[in-house]
C-alpha cells in the first residue's frame, strides 16, 4: 500500500504539472502512469514492486483490488479519463480494452526490466539509449492504433462508433 500510494501522489502531480502546462498528450499521460513505478525503487529501495504488482494483476487480481480498496488509483483513474479524451476517435469500448491491455503489458515490461537492473546487467534489451524511449513508443501505439475492420466489425451497435 505504501507503494501504491507514492505511485499515484507521484501520478497527480505530474499530471497537474502537465495540465498547467498544457502538455497533454498520449505520449505525456502514458508517462506519467510508467515513471512513477520506474522511479519507485529509487525513492523507497521497493526493489521488487513492479514484480510483486505483476504477479499480483495476473494471479490475484481481486485480492489486489481487495488490498487497495480502490484507494491509492486517483492518479491512474485520471490518466484514463485523459486518455478516453485524447482517443474519442476510437470506440469506448476498444479504447477501455486497450488501456487495460497496457496495465498489463506494462507491468510485465517494467517487471522484465526491475529484474534485470536488480541481476545488474541490464542485457541487451535494456542497455541501449533508446530502449526506454521505444518502450513509450509501444506504450503509445497499443492505445492509438487504428482498430482494424475486424475489430471494429466485432463491435455491437453503439460501440462501433
Amino acid at each position: 500500500m505504501d507503494g501504491a500510494r507514492l505511485i499515484d501522489e507521484d501520478r497527480q502531480t505530474r499530471l497537474d504539472t502537465l495540465e498547467a502546462e498544457e502538455r497533454i498528450t498520449v505520449r505525456a499521460v502514458l508517462g506519467a502512469l510508467l515513471f512513477p513505478m520506474l522511479e519507485l525503487s529509487d525513492r523507497t529501495g521497493q526493489a521488487t514492486y513492479i514484480r510483486m504488482i505483476a504477479n499480483l494483476q495476473l494471479n490475484n487480481r481481486p485480492f489486489l483490488r481487495e488490498a487497495l480498496e480502490n484507494r491509492w488509483n486517483v492518479g491512474y483513474q485520471r490518466c484514463n479519463a485523459l486518455l478516453r479524451n485524447l482517443l474519442s476517435d476510437i470506440p469506448p469500448a476498444i479504447v477501455d480494452h486497450r488501456l487495460s491491455l497496457v496495465g498489463i503489458y506494462g507491468n510485465a515490461s517494467l517487471a522484465a526490466w526491475e529484474a534485470t537492473r536488480d541481476s545488474g546487467e541490464l542485457g541487451s534489451l535494456w542497455s541501449p539509449p533508446y530502449a526506454m524511449s521505444n518502450l513509450m513508443d509501444t506504450f503509445e501505439s497499443v492505445p492509438a492504433a487504428e482498430p482494424s475492420e475486424e475489430t471494429r466489425s466485432l463491435l455491437g451497435g453503439a460501440d462501433a462508433g
